[in-house]
């Protein structure tokens, strides 16, 4: 999920003042002037300029709750990690069965008018259940009343960010539970850039293409002193003016700093000591899915401004792990 093209959570505390009735005749126009001329919101089969609609007190009774909405995922943005590495299949229902198959091997050669044989990896079924995820984002009356409007903003972002935290967890929890069979061991040495690339390698001669990397803090923080130039590197080093990676040798880069509910030390996702799993090398279109019924959303609500109180913010989602050969764990 990905913050909408209006992006109003931008323009959150504007549009909240204003069609909260904050905002006097004066404040209103200050307060127009921040959001752009270009941002527009649909009405019938034309975009009408947000500005207009706020001076004119013409506003779509869903504008507010688009900017709420907005907010939230705004938040959820930066904690970002297994939905951009795993694949994400909608669902229809509270579960799904999936047939899983084999992910490598060889065609083979067939007569003509020959019957085609079956392949001797018969598939088997996996079911994605979907399970309710939600946090309440604590907005009393007197902040609404008092139009305390950068609380408000801060509240919805972090129920945002609990979802899609809540949604790494799970998926990493389900990888530390499976056995993943491919592993890279670093034998404590070319702990960062090298592990990398011999991770890529192991799933290369299993037939296999990683395609992301899921790493904790502390391997990105190892994995960062190979990108920094030995000196000058502030003038020089685009990783060292933004602290991101990008990408690596084809790879996705992703952070998860989610902590897992349980397990062994050497199992708890960290990049300290000899056996410990710092990050995870993936297939992604053979490792699982995420099964998604309900993307972050609000419980319905139908007035815009006090009905805030008290927001529940939700989502419905599952995993499943799928081939077991398709994620190598990088260790220590």
């Amino acid at each position: 999920m990905e913050p909408k093209t209006r992006d109003l959570s931008a323009y959150f505390e504007p549009i909240f003042k204003i069609t909260g009735g904050f905002a006097d005749n004066k404040e209103k126009r200050e307060l127009v002037k921040r959001i752009p001329e270009t941002l527009g919101w649909p009405q019938g089969d034309k975009t009408v300029p947000i500005r207009e609609l706020l001076l004119s007190d013409a506003v779509d009774t869903t504008l507010i709750q688009t900017a709420v909405f907005d907010t939230i995922v705004k938040g959820a943005c930066p904690a970002q990690c297994f939905r951009n590495a795993i694949q994400v299949w909608p669902m229809s229902g509270n579960a799904m069965t999936v047939n899983i198959g084999g992910t490598k091997g060889y065609a083979l050669e067939v007569g003509e008018g020959a019957e085609v044989p079956r392949t001797t990896e018969h598939p088997t079924s996996d079911t994605i259940t979907a399970r309710k995820y939600a946090d309440r984002a604590e907005i009393t009356q007197e902040m609404i009343d008092d139009a305390m409007v950068p609380v408000i903003q801060y509240e919805l972002e972090t129920a945002g960010l609990r979802i899609e935290n809540a949604l790494n967890r799970l998926v990493l929890d389900n990888i530390i539970a499976e056995t993943v069979v491919i592993h890279h061991d670093c034998l404590g040495a070319n702990l960062g850039v090298g592990s990398v690339a011999g991770a890529i390698t192991q799933m290369d001669s299993a037939g296999l293409t990683g395609t992301d990397l899921v790493m904790c803090p502390g391997y990105k923080a190892i994995l960062m002193k190979d990108f920094l130039p030995a000196a000058g590197y502030f003038e020089l080093g685009d990783t060292a003016k933004t602290g991101k990676l990008g990408n690596l040798m084809g790879v996705n880069l992703h952070l998860c700093n989610a902590t897992p509910t349980g397990g062994a030390a050497s199992e708890l996702f960290i990049w300290v000591n000899d056996g410990d799993i710092g990050a995870y090398l993936i297939d992604r279109s053979a490792a699982g899915a995420i099964g998604m019924r309900q993307d972050i959303t609000t419980v319905d609500y139908k007035d815009p401004i006090r009905d805030l109180v008290g927001m529940v913010v939700k989502a419905r989602f599952g995993y499943t792990h799928f081939n077991h050969s398709a994620m190598c764990g990088i260790e220590y």
